[in-house]
């Protein structure tokens, strides 16, 4: 009997590694199907040239450094709680100032977006104009719990060059923008600001809202904006003057 039992939870252990190893597989085939489609996009829609000028190699910038741009996809990453994968599109560019030496920068002007179920692929924005500083995460439960659903993303742009430094760059102002977890209905929810402070989800007359902290040239606010279909409905300042007691 305890032979029998032990070749059962070995025959049983071997079922389960086969099945953990068709699910790796799958989802290795899956992420590789995706970069393709994705890749296939690409090339179709010439993403690369649409609206914008191209540095090529053997370019130079206004020092006459010599300039090489190309733009490569990120690693795909999961959308938790949806079936949908994501990946950046990020400009890398190589100056040469001398003979000895080298410096790369790599940047993010994008992201792709592929969703399982319908095999579509498609882009957050049909361009590569913008500097994208961050895509942070709204979400709900906690991945330690292994219950994480991503609500929606909150993104930092820049897309004017504000300080006329001739570039975009972090010092420049940046636009708060948000989108749902598949990367559609992008919704521009701040233009302009000096920093995005925070942001956290909450209630209000039983509806849920997103709440931002943020500074721009006239002082710190606070906005609050629906998350049904992302419209601000309050926005107020901060003030920092301590000696005015509450009434």
């Amino acid at each position: 009997m305890i032979m029998n039992e032990t070749g059962f939870f070995r025959l049983l252990w071997r079922f389960n590694a086969i099945g953990i190893a068709v699910a790796l597989l799958i989802a290795i085939a899956l992420s590789l199907f995706a970069v393709f489609i994705i890749a296939t996009d690409i090339k179709n829609r010439n993403i690369f040239t649409h609206n914008v000028k191209s540095v090529d190699k053997g370019a130079k910038d206004k020092n006459h450094h010599s300039v090489e741009q190309r733009y490569t996809l990120g690693s795909p990453k999961n959308v938790s709680g949806h079936d949908v994968i994501y990946m950046p599109l990020n400009s890398v560019v190589t100056y040469d100032p001398s003979l000895f030496s080298k410096s790369t920068s790599s940047y993010t002007v994008n992201y792709a977006f592929f969703d399982i179920t319908s095999l579509e692929s498609y882009w957050l924005f049909y361009h590569r104009n913008f500097l994208i500083i961050s895509m942070r995460e709204l979400y709900t439960g906690s991945q330690k719990e292994n219950n994480k659903v991503v609500d929606a993303y909150i993104y930092s742009l820049v897309k004017e060059d504000t300080n006329n430094d001739g570039k975009l760059t972090s010092s420049d102002n940046i636009t708060v923008a948000i989108s749902d977890p598949r990367g559609k209905s992008y919704t521009e929810l701040l233009p302009s600001v000096r920093e995005l402070m925070g942001f956290t989800k909450t209630r209000r007359n039983g509806r849920e809202v997103l709440a931002l902290t943020y500074k721009d040239n006239e002082g710190t606010h606070i906005s609050l904006v629906l998350m049904e279909n992302y419209k601000t409905i309050y926005k107020t300042d901060i003030s920092f003057d301590e000696t005015k007691e509450p009434e």
